[in-house]
């Protein structure tokens, strides 16, 4: 008959032996298992760094290509030059752009902030403006940690973990978007390569007016180095260190802050090519006119 101590420690070992640890921390989860808070002072969070699933570092740059309900897509997500403090944490803009046939119908503006201990990569906030032919942009989903009940979510841990699961957006009001790791030695073919030991995880979103795609579950993979290659229906294509973001013919502001070439500069650039610039690029009419006389005078 074994004694009390001896099933007091079999117990605790068949209890260990069934409980799945993982480094990020975490507070609390829902009834589904996906952890919903994690306990991550602000002061361990940076607007800039990396790990082995995500880049967070001003100037790279993913495109991914697909069909999307039978339409050709294309998809940038660029880590932007700028940062927004939001819950007493400083995060970096990440902006995904959404691309169908030729003009942009939505744009993401995340705000994101990695754990200077752990590297993993958390979510503050997100800014969702959707564009309709003809009318220009509107207002979607907004929401910001510790406004409104809204809590910072986990977007991408360092280590993830097979049966991992986490919201990577807690605002209940706007968004609850939820991750879960389904893989984490996968074979990754798309356009761009093929990448080895990729992370699977299977994407469930429920989110506000202005982002409906993301409301149906869809798989995204990740490969180390990288970051996210394959995104539904969407698969890398290219990815750029040094990228600037896209230009919206419709972004009156951001068109107008981009350099303009000097008349003169443009005349020696067309020049050395034997192009005839247009009349009003080689000087005003009255110069030309005043030409033309003196060389009347001369005959």
């Amino acid at each position: 008959m074994p004694s009390k101590r001896a099933l007091i420690f079999l117990a605790c070992v068949v209890s260990a032996s069934s409980i799945t640890t993982f480094a990020t921390p975490a507070r609390g989860a829902d009834v589904d298992g996906f952890v919903t808070t994690f306990d991550v002072k602000p002061e361990r969070f940076a607007a800039d760094g990396k790990n082995d699933f995500f880049v967070l570092q001003p100037g790279y740059q993913l495109t991914l290509e697909g069909n999307v309900s039978g339409r050709p897509m294309r998809l940038l997500v660029t880590v932007l030059d700028a940062t927004k403090t939001i819950d007493n944490v400083p995060t970096r803009v990440v902006e995904r752009r959404e691309i169908v046939d030729g003009q942009t119908v939505n744009v993401a503006r995340d705000f994101l902030a990695i754990d200077k201990e752990t590297n993993d990569v958390y979510r503050f906030g997100r800014e969702v403006d959707v564009y309709e032919r003809d009318k220009g942009a509107r207002l979607g989903s907004r929401w910001e940690s510790g406004k409104d009940d809204a809590r910072f979510g986990l977007l991408m841990p360092a280590k993830p973990q097979e049966g991992q699961k986490f919201l990577q957006a807690n605002a209940r009001k706007v968004s609850t978007d939820r991750l879960e790791i389904l893989g984490v030695n996968v074979r990754g073919e798309v356009p761009a390569g093929v990448f080895e030991k990729c992370v699977k995880a299977r994407l469930t979103a429920a989110t506000g007016a202005g982002d409906a795609r993301e409301s149906s579950p869809r798989v995204q993979v990740f490969a180390p180095a990288v970051g996210l290659i394959v995104d539904g229906d969407l698969k890398l294509v290219k990815r750029s260190k040094k990228a600037d973001p896209p230009i919206d013919p419709r972004d009156t502001d951001a068109a107008a802050k981009q350099p303009v070439v000097p008349i003169k500069l443009a005349r020696e650039a067309m020049a050395l090519v034997g192009a005839d610039p247009p009349p009003r690029y080689s000087g005003s009419r009255r110069s030309t006119i005043r030409s033309s006389r003196r060389t009347s005078g001369r005959t």
